[in-house]
This record gives structure tokens, sequence and C-alpha cells, in this order.
């Protein structure tokens, strides 16, 4: 469970993300204010549009 929080009325709510595919994009509703906005479920591969950060290249012996 994660806590996720409301980007307009910063009310959180927790999210359970072992019930979603990894990666996948949900769009959430806040039970306070009623803001749409979307929760990305972590993914379990590392994305390959991202640069690497520092200490995860690849090492070549």
């Amino acid at each position: 469970m994660k806590k996720v929080r409301c980007p307009k009325c910063n009310s959180y709510t927790l999210f359970d993300e072992t019930r979603y595919q990894p990666g996948q994009r949900l769009v959430y509703v806040c039970r306070e204010c009623k803001k749409q906005f979307v929760i990305r479920t972590p993914s379990n591969s590392p994305d390959p549009t991202r640069p690497p950060l520092k200490g995860e290249e690849k090492k070549s012996h």
C-alpha cells in the first residue's frame, strides 16, 4: 500500500499498487475535491527511454 496525494487539495489516500499490472496508468478521482489525476504503477523493468542513473550503467569486464 502506498500513500497517494491529490495535487489539488493535498488530501491523502491509500492505493494498493499490487492489484494492477506493472507500469499501468490509472485515472484516480479524489474523494475530497473530485479532481482527476493519473497514478502510474511501478514497473518491474527499467524504462528504456530513461537514461541510466548513476550506478546503473552497465559495466563491461
